[in-house]
């Protein structure tokens, strides 16, 4: 629940471009931000953020955990306290339709009505919050009422917020990929990314908030393979072929599921099993997949090729002898993925090689598989 206030802010700017208000600079104390925290005057979106992670035990249990690097926040917490904190510069944005303000130009003072949100620096502000309650728990000697921060205060939409952080963590330092990509929706390989995981059987199993998958999930890919899988299968993708593009994608992956089971949702026992014995759901395989449907668009009988994913497969050898038959083109016993995609380490165990010349094997593979 968040609590719909009003903030004065006194001392602060307003920056225009062209003639337009687009933000406002102010400065606000350590003690304002934790009691501002604590009321929930301010508040993180973390579907605009780095998002919550989701996992699911054995027991179908469900456990949600906001992105937040605790480290980060002691490291940085204990660098106030110290007055070692150099950069700790704070953003708020005032959600057009959601929060007001109004300027009074003479006195140079800012009121917000509503809550304003948090779409980067949430670790300088958690930081914040820990050092006050340090400091207050313990007798430290920090004035929380003379220790200011500068704050960046933005007016933008949801659209706008999203682009927001896109900027500070991607185009800056880096946030994972997965969750910039997804939180970056202007671009048409993400929106099709998104378009096809809401519009298949995709919904609900692709990792939207880490760049990687654990052991226990059952999830079936990142955004970020998803989005680089459509990006390099589709690389002329536009808006007058987006909407023909959508539907051939979802038809595909709906059809890619029926023949290879491991590409839909499965209970997380029968994922683990998948994960232990083939190569299917594997971050390389999905690229492979979507590199192999931008090659299938243009062909007719694109099902029925489609279908020899599905069938049993014979590896002959060099002499075109017989070595190895399997119901299944991906298991890991499969002499075809033998040193390209499934490689020894020197302490003996086998792993995907997920490389450039391993995917790239993969693709050409399937390609083969299918016929093209």
């Amino acid at each position: 629940m968040t609590i719909n206030s009003t903030i004065e802010l006194n001392r602060v700017i307003p920056v225009s471009r062209h003639g337009n208000r687009v933000k406002y600079i102010a400065a606000i104390t350590a003690g304002r931000v934790y009691e501002l925290l604590e009321s929930r005057g301010i508040r993180v979106d973390y579907d605009y953020q780095r998002g919550i992670k989701v996992t699911e035990g054995r027991d179908g249990s469900e456990k949600r955990t906001p992105m937040v690097d605790n480290a980060r926040v002691d490291d940085m917490a204990r660098k106030i306290l110290e007055n070692q904190l150099y950069g700790g510069a704070l953003t708020w944005n005032l959600r057009k339709d959601e929060v007001s303000c109004r300027y009074d130009e003479l006195n140079q003072k800012l009121t917000i009505t509503g809550c304003p949100t948090i779409p980067d620096s949430n670790h300088r502000h958690q930081a914040i919050k820990k050092a006050v309650e340090r400091a207050r728990n313990f007798g430290l000697s920090f004035n929380e009422d003379d220790y200011e921060f500068p704050l960046l205060i933005e007016e933008l939409d949801i659209s706008g917020e999203s682009q927001l952080f896109y900027e500070y963590n991607q185009l800056g330092k880096p946030a994972n990929p997965t969750r910039s990509r997804y939180i970056n929706q202007v671009s048409l390989h993400n929106r099709m990314a998104n378009a096809i995981m809401e519009g298949s059987v995709l919904k609900g199993n692709v990792e939207l908030v880490t760049n990687n998958l654990t052991r226990n999930t059952n999830k079936v890919m990142t955004f970020n393979t998803l989005g680089k899988g459509i990006e390099q299968g589709f690389r002329s993708l536009d808006e007058l072929t987006f909407d023909e593009v959508r539907v051939f994608l979802v038809e595909f992956v709906d059809s890619l599921a029926e023949i290879r089971p491991e590409v839909g949702y499965l209970p997380i026992s029968e994922r683990l099993r998948i994960r232990e014995s083939t190569i299917g759901d594997s971050g390389l395989v999905f690229q492979a997949y979507f590199r192999l449907a931008g090659d299938l668009k243009s062909t007719p009988d694109w099902r029925q090729r489609l279908l020899r994913l599905g069938e049993p497969f014979v590896y002959l050898d060099d002499e075109g002898e017989v070595e190895y038959k399997s119901q299944d083109l991906m298991s890991r016993q499969n002499p075809l993925w033998r040193h390209t995609v499934l490689v020894e380490s020197a302490n003996g165990r086998v792993s995907i090689a997920n490389r450039k010349d391993s995917r790239e094997f993969a693709y050409r593979a399937l390609r083969e598989v299918v016929g093209l």
